[in-house]
């Protein structure tokens, strides 16, 4: 019952018909410990506060209200740090000529929820021209931002090296000490193995933005999508804010998104991802799927099948992360091409086998 009424709390904003829902859900006996920690551990904390405040207020016990206001304190004074960050790296790019999206993060919460406090994050996230990398990572240093200590042996100022980096990854850790904020600074948003287009497709349809009231560059809806289906899909979905996420999107414009998978994704190589993310936002969080795209959704087979697991495993309380295989094996059939998939499955035995002889 908990499950459910996370689910339910967990939509921005609460229409009349689920606030009802969520209120006779709590009528009953609720385990209040378990559903708060259920909300923490899926980053949909503020979400659950916002609802509970706006339809079922005088439900929720004094000790449980004042643990989740204790935890929603931490979320608002990291979100406050995490976005003073990102605003003084956005002038800083902007001052040195270099261009930068931002991903994901504070700048996120901010186009998807209005609030980026209701959207927890971690770190920081921007994505950089390729060729433009090294005058990034040069800016970031200047703000005291420092390769993270797996990372401190590339040699960001020869380019041939630099090269080699960016053609096995898509992306380098930093850190700012004191502070303790990890950025990413990606040249690709997501792994190649799962997202096999050329970094230029994203900036050429990239639309302006802002963060802050500041002016930048930001994803278009549907690279958006796609960008937020492969990141959940490469941690197989285990929170559930990402799928919050995947749900405000499509409910910003259920047309434009839906059409864009139906008619377009399976061309660039990802149809699968996103209609495994838009078939767990529809089943669990009642994403506002046009009927015709939904019917065409449910008949995919293969992410009809990869999404039943995801939903078996998001609320047990004993699961356990994926092993190394097992998340390979997940990821090789959330891939649209039997190619792809054959190759990044030996790529990643290769990988195991050379890890063994090492150890």
């Amino acid at each position: 019952m908990e499950e459910q009424a996370l689910l339910l709390a967990s939509r921005s904003p609460l229409d009349e018909g689920t606030g009802a829902r969520l209120r006779s859900l709590l009528s009953r006996e609720v385990d209040w410990s378990y559903l708060i920690r259920l909300a923490e551990r899926h980053c949909t904390a503020p979400l659950l506060s916002h609802a509970l405040e706006s339809c079922a207020s005088g439900r929720v016990p004094d000790d449980a209200r004042a643990g989740l206001t204790e935890h929603l304190r931490g979320i608002t004074f990291r979100s406050e740090q995490l976005s003073d960050a990102l605003s003084a790296l956005i002038e800083r790019f902007a001052t040195g000529g270099v261009e930068a999206i931002p991903l994901k993060g504070p700048a996120l919460g901010e186009l998807l929820y209005g609030d980026s406090s209701l959207r927890p994050c971690r770190d920081l996230d921007v994505l950089v021209r390729p060729e433009q990398l090294g005058e990034a990572l040069d800016l970031c240093s200047g703000l005291g931002y420092e390769l993270a200590s797996q990372e401190r042996a590339v040699p960001t100022r020869d380019t041939g090296a630099l090269a080699a980096v960016m053609r096995r990854d898509y992306n380098l850790s930093l850190t700012r000490g004191g502070s303790g904020i990890a950025l990413e600074v990606h040249w690709r948003p997501a792994p190649q193995h799962l997202l096999p287009l050329d970094p230029s497709w994203f900036w050429k349809r990239s639309v302006a933005g802002t963060f802050r009231a500041t002016p930048v560059r930001t994803l278009c809806p549907e690279d958006l999508l796609i960008t937020l289906s492969a990141h959940g899909t490469k941690h197989w979905w285990s929170r559930l804010s990402w799928l919050c996420d995947i749900a405000q999107l499509v409910r910003a414009d259920p047309p434009s998104v839906a059409r864009f998978v139906e008619e377009h994704a399976a061309g660039i190589g990802c149809r699968r991802m996103c209609s495994l993310a838009l078939i767990l936002a529809g089943d669990l969080l009642e994403a506002p799927l046009p009927p015709a795209i939904r019917a065409a959704l449910d008949a995919e087979r293969a992410a009809v099948a990869l999404a039943g697991g995801i939903r078996r495993r998001m609320f047990r309380q004993d699961s356990r992360p994926m092993g190394e295989m097992q998340e390979a094996l997940f990821l090789s059939r959330a891939m649209d091409q039997p190619g792809r998939r054959f190759r990044y499955l030996l790529y990643e035995a290769r990988h195991a086998v050379l890890a063994g002889l090492g150890a």
